[in-house]
């Protein structure tokens, strides 16, 4: 569903065949096919791989994943639709409204950034040998994500090439003095995030009490 709640994306069986891309009003309940899948993947192409991804944030385009390809899908039909990617999206967000960070194979973070041609471009910041998942936006240039589901990692992408300074990169580097504390912190799929360097037990705190049945 965009910002605004007056629409939004799903996949259903298309009008003609195969699986397509709906846009629906939720005022009027009127639904609008956007983009069909007529060819599908796999050896049998009966594989309809297309997906609805995040709203820009002026909800003027919206991402999404067509036969394995990521396009940028502007809600006007008369405005040209973008490409990008060939291979689908297991993680996306928005930065800016010309910028968003996705995550392909689960292991590799890239950016998609719209020139000013008009043709959007993509670059690889990294490639890990573990899932990253919650990808979350934690400004227009910072991203947070959830390495191997355990440990919280970040990166300056304006700051970062082909390869990224990834935190924790690995168990020597610490998480410490690397992200802003007043960085407001990813939430998706977490369950608590807590600044480590700020915790103290008073000492006339409250100690633990061992139960005997």
């Amino acid at each position: 569903m965009n910002h605004d709640g007056s629409r939004f994306i799903y996949v259903a069986r298309a009008d003609d065949r195969g699986r397509a891309l709906f846009l629906c009003d939720t005022a009027t309940g009127k639904k609008r096919q956007v983009i069909e899948d007529r060819h599908g993947v796999g050896a049998f192409e009966d594989d309809y791989n297309i997906q609805a991804g995040p709203w820009l944030p002026d909800d003027k385009c919206f991402l999404c994943c067509v036969s394995n390809r990521v396009m940028i899908c502007p809600v006007d039909s008369n405005q040209a639709t973008g490409f990008i990617e060939d291979k689908p999206f297991s993680e996306a967000v928005w930065l800016t409204p010309t910028k968003f960070a996705y995550v392909t194979d689960q292991t590799n973070l890239y950016i998609g950034q719209k020139r000013e041609d008009g043709q959007w471009e993509r670059k690889l910041i990294l490639s890990q040998e573990v899932p990253l998942t919650s990808l979350t936006a934690i400004s227009a240039e910072t991203v947070a994500w959830l390495e191997n589901k355990a440990i919280i990692c970040g990166v300056n992408l304006s700051e970062s090439e082909s390869g990224a300074d990834i935190l924790p990169a690995d168990s020597s580097k610490q998480l410490s003095g690397k992200m802003p504390a007043t960085t407001t912190p990813p939430v998706n799929g977490l369950a608590l995030w807590l600044d480590a360097s700020k915790l103290r037990q008073p000492e006339n705190g409250l100690r633990p009490v061992r139960r005997t049945h």
